[in-house]
């Protein structure tokens, strides 16, 4: 099949697949109490920066916070989300040539086809529909700066590669620093990368002493270890000056609910635990989308799969796949909020399942890999792989088309907000009145302890009104928040 053929396929799945998002927004507590925020007002934005930075103790917040806030604000109409999942797409795209490279493996394409197809969409707290821009944002800066560094490992000791050398470093740093998230995940990509190296370098039969002792005297090991080091101190010292009162931080070693708490995070990034979804009819237009979607993406993977012959050690990256992951989602997993929400409550997608399913990922290429290696008959072999991918793609945009029904009753919630905001009748009424024409299922939610979220709707359709040119009446200034807090 030709290239521009597989090329169009690809960006016909990517479409079918990512549209279904872009009905999920401000569905989070925090995402709504941000974006009521930034309805209040740059000072009120300010106060709620400071306020999570010093009450959580939390340096990142100071960057973090900000982001959340925009992200909340550009997730309201379809242009911001648009670039919020394209920006979330670069994500994915990003770390399929990272991977490739890694692995001197041309798999960039069919890594991205399966961070694609295999991604569900869900009303937990996971990235691109809640804290959309969280993640996504400080990983493109993490990865980019490590394919800048992958580039210069050749490049002569001149002025020019120094200083792109330097820019990356301290794009780097500022990755890490935006919060845990972004940190664990550039410590996993090093993590990756020496453990790669190591091996690498062991094939020409040199000790794993002297490897180890090659590398702890290369200036780009300094160079990593001073960028980890930096973003700790920040974080330790900011934490000394401003200790957390955060009950999320709490700490729970009970190793039973750790390790189901790990594991059920980690499978939360998947289809998998959502499968009883798929035992409810849909209309036949869904169950078409979703054969097209399965048969297009078994139809790319079979025509992308041949770089899975170059992954010399599929096992051993496969393993690292699963460390990366594991090491990701422990530091949340062993919190004690964490394992309440996950155990008792079957709450386990969070921000940790999104970065735990990139290297998920990568271990389902490796199985790929193996399988390949270890069958007979590879052709068969291959068809077999990409109709079990292909039926697991058709299984993951079945259950996200039923999520994004659901969630376009939320989205309807926002329209109708934005249809009433030049009804002065709407805004005049009290907050019971104004919920039941506004959000009378009450989808929309604030925290207890924020003001009521009918603040925050006179807020937002007054600046509706503005936007449409409603009478001056309807345009004035809404009542700020008495206070804003939360946050995660």
């Amino acid at each position: 099949m030709g290239r521009a053929v597989i090329i169009g396929l690809i960006a016909a799945i990517v479409f079918m697949s990512m549209r279904l998002y872009v009905y999920g927004y401000r569905i989070a507590a925090d995402d709504v109490e941000f974006f009521f925020n930034y309805l209040s007002g740059p000072e009120a934005v300010e106060a709620h920066v400071r306020y999570l930075a010093t009450y959580q103790g939390r340096v990142g917040q100071l960057l973090m916070a900000r982001l959340n806030t925009f992200g909340a604000y550009l997730a309201g109409g379809i242009g911001g989300m648009s670039v919020i999942l394209l920006l979330y797409l670069l994500q994915f795209w990003l770390f399929s040539i990272y991977v490739s490279k890694l692995v001197r493996a041309d798999i960039s394409v069919l890594l991205f086809i399966l961070l694609v197809v295999l991604h569900p969409l869900a009303y937990e707290h996971m990235p691109p529909n809640s804290y959309p821009l969280q993640n996504t944002v400080p990983f493109i800066f993490i990865i980019v700066s490590r394919l800048v560094f992958f580039r210069l490992s050749d490049a002569a000791d001149t002025l020019w590669p120094r200083l792109l050398s330097a820019l990356a470093w301290m794009l780097f740093v500022l990755g890490m620093v935006f919060g845990e998230f972004s940190f664990v995940f550039g410590t996993a990509l090093l993590l990756a990368e020496y453990v790669t190296r190591i091996v690498r370098a062991s094939r020409s039969g040199d000790s794993f002493e002297r490897i180890v002792r090659s590398l702890a005297r290369a200036p780009r090991f300094h160079d990593d270890v001073w960028a980890v080091a930096l973003v700790l101190v920040a974080y330790v010292g900011f934490g000394l000056a401003h200790p957390t009162q955060y009950g999320g931080h709490d700490v729970a070693l009970d190793a039973p609910r750790l390790l189901e708490t790990v594991a059920r995070h980690i499978l939360a990034g998947t289809v998998l635990p959502r499968i009883d979804v798929l035992y409810i009819p849909f209309p036949w237009t869904a169950y078409l989308q979703a054969a097209a979607v399965g048969a297009g993406a078994a139809v790319c993977i079979y025509s992308c799969s041949s770089g899975l012959e170059g992954i010399r050690a599929p096992a051993l990256t496969g393993v690292l796949a699963l460390v990366c992951a594991l090491y990701v989602t422990l530091p949340l997993a062993v919190t004690s909020k964490q394992q309440l929400w996950c155990v008792e409550w079957d709450l386990c997608g969070y921000l940790d399942t999104r970065v735990s399913y990139l290297w998920v990922i990568v271990f389902v290429v490796c199985c790929m890999a193996l399988v390949l290696r270890a069958a007979s008959g590879a052709r068969l072999a291959r068809i077999a792989l990409c109709i079990v991918l292909g039926t697991a793609a058709a299984a993951t945009h079945l259950h996200n088309w039923s999520v994004s029904r659901q969630m376009r009753q939320s989205h309807n919630v926002w329209k109708r907000a934005s249809m009433l905001a030049c009804d002065p009748a709407v805004q005049a009424a009290d907050n019971d009145r104004l919920m039941k024409l506004v959000d009378p299922e009450g989808r929309i939610i604030l925290h207890s302890w924020l003001p009521p979220v009918a603040d925050m709707w006179r807020l937002f359709m007054r600046r509706e009104a503005q936007g449409r040119n409603c009478p001056a009446s309807l345009q004035g200034a809404g009542p700020s928040p008495t206070g804003t807090h939360g946050g995660k």
